[in-house]
């Protein structure tokens, strides 16, 4: 299956071939991580708690999951503008975002995608 490249790629399909998409897409969700310990591989700046966030991979101690961070980036905002939308995280936090995007790139084009249907 040949996956658009970009979020308004997406949205320009027809809603049948965006929802195939979706289900296509939703088998390779990573469940989340039972505990809020942070992955070490991301510098302890990278957690999944049940609960928080949906499940989905958010910055350590932060309500702000890295799906928003990379589409508020995909839209065009820069790191700056985000460290001004978001006070708390600094730019390591942001960087590491990208780092975990690019490790985990169809979990959080689907977090994205589901976050835009809703």
């Amino acid at each position: 299956m040949e996956l658009p490249r970009t979020l308004d790629a997406f949205k320009s399909l027809p809603l049948e071939e965006r929802r195939d998409i979706f289900f296509h897409l939703a088998q390779y969700v990573e469940s989340p991580i039972p505990s809020t310990i942070p992955n070490s591989l991301y510098g302890g700046r990278i957690c999944k708690t049940p609960g928080v966030c949906g499940g989905s991979a958010r910055i350590y101690n932060r309500r702000i999951p890295v799906y928003l961070i990379i589409d508020l980036h995909q839209l065009g905002n820069t790191e700056a503008e985000l460290l001004e939308m978001y006070p708390y995280p600094d730019v390591e936090d942001i960087r590491v975002c990208f780092d975990y995007y690019r490790d985990h790139r169809i979990e959080i084009l689907t977090e994205i995608i589901i976050n835009h249907l809703i």
